[in-house]
């Protein structure tokens, strides 16, 4: 009894070789998709990996012109107080001529134009 259990028949072997090449096929087939998944997977991860790389790239960039523009606003605050502060000692050397002019002479009227234009400037 017991081995007649264990003898296949000649179409159950052929059903059963059938079976076992349709898993092999399918299992090739497995094989094959998995692969183009895993390479598709790597272009990803390299695609990933250059976007990465661009971000930073970009992050750098906006740091460094964020440092400039820094500089650049410190250089103009003190480009701004320097030229200030000469305006401020050309219109008292304005100020101290047109004194001594009074003190002296009667001045002619392009004086006064010039006087008005530098003291505007102000």
């Amino acid at each position: 009894m017991m081995q007649e259990d264990l003898t296949l028949t000649r179409s159950e072997a052929q059903k059963w070789w059938e079976v076992a090449q349709q898993r092999i096929t399918s299992l090739s087939e497995f094989r094959e998709k998995e692969k183009r998944g895993l390479a598709h997977i790597g272009r990803i991860y390299e695609e990933r990996d250059q976007a990465i790389d661009k971000v930073n790239e970009l992050q750098a960039l906006i740091s460094f012109y964020k440092h400039k523009m820094k500089e650049t606003q410190a250089n103009c605050d003190n480009m701004s107080h320097a030229i200030h502060q000469q305006a401020e000692v050309m219109a008292r050397h304005v100020r101290e001529a047109e004194e001594e002019w009074n003190r002296h002479i009667d001045p002619p009227l392009g004086f006064f134009r010039l006087f008005r234009f530098c003291q505007n400037l102000l």
